[in-house]
């Protein structure tokens, strides 16, 4: 009888004898010998098995990361270690409060640590960039000059587009567990308080005038924009965040050099 035949025999039998009160002999020194001595024989099956559990497995992830997270490492599993660290990293500091937290290995703190540093740098630079929004003029494409008449209702039209987007920004600096769904609306073009309706009454508020090409104008700014946030509405998800409730930014990108025990394994 081969080594592997035996540690199979040896795991199915302390598996089988746990339903008849016999307690498995479980180590506290190795994680691969506590789960029967042999988790590289059952680490493809319990995969399998929680993989068939699809979206609603995805769901729960979404509602304790750390534990599942933690459970991925010794599966290698490696679509729930990326489900998992993307919230980890999208919701910072939230997790931190979890006593689970600090029981994660150190490589994985620093990981989220430095994923949300370059999350949020990301997103202070598109910031910037959505702030200094505007159109240009003429066959020229020159800056927009309010003192040329004709030239007035798109410089209006910029810098109430602007306050709007500098309003809700500074609204996230204080909690910014809504950044996900701000930027997911900016990018599909569907946030409320750049509704065509909406910008037009601000308009009409600021000058008597018929707007005429306010809807233009606007497409254009929206699609400037929501080009711009491109990267930070992306869902690296397997679930829809917004469907989900989940309001943080789910853009964080987990690659092979961040996967503990092998570039290479596929799940």
């Amino acid at each position: 009888m081969n080594n592997k035949t035996t540690n199979t025999l040896v795991a199915y039998t302390q598996l089988l004898g746990t339903f008849y009160s016999i307690p498995p002999l479980i180590s506290t020194t190795e994680i691969s010998t506590a789960l029967l001595g042999c988790l590289h024989l059952i680490r493809s099956h319990v995969g399998n098995v929680l993989s068939e559990h699809r979206q609603k497995l995805f769901v729960a992830i979404k509602d304790d990361p750390i534990r599942w997270v933690q459970l991925a490492i010794p599966l290698e599993k490696r679509s729930i270690y990326t489900e998992a660290l993307v919230h980890l990293i999208g919701a910072y500091p939230k997790w931190r409060k979890s006593p689970c937290y600090t029981a994660l290995p150190e490589y994985l703190l620093l990981m989220i640590v430095q994923k949300t540093k370059e999350l949020r740098k990301l997103r202070t630079e598109i910031e910037r960039d959505m702030l200094l929004t505007t159109l240009r003029y003429g066959p020229n494409r020159a800056p927009l000059d309010p003192t040329e008449r004709e030239q007035t209702e798109t410089w209006i039209t910029v810098q109430i587009f602007r306050d709007q987007l500098a309003q809700r920004i500074y609204k996230l600096d204080r909690d910014s567990n809504g950044a996900g769904i701000f930027f997911r609306e900016l990018h599909k073009r569907t946030l409320e308080a750049l509704d065509i309706e909406n910008v037009r009454e601000m308009c009409q508020g600021t000058m008597h005038s018929d707007w005429k090409e306010l809807n233009a104008d606007l497409k254009d700014l929206k699609d400037y924009v929501g080009e711009l946030v491109e990267d930070l509405a992306r869902n690296e998800l397997m679930i829809e965040p917004d469907a989900h409730g989940v309001g943080y930014l789910t853009c964080a990108k987990i690659d092979d050099k961040d996967i503990p025990w092998s570039a290479t394994v596929e799940s």
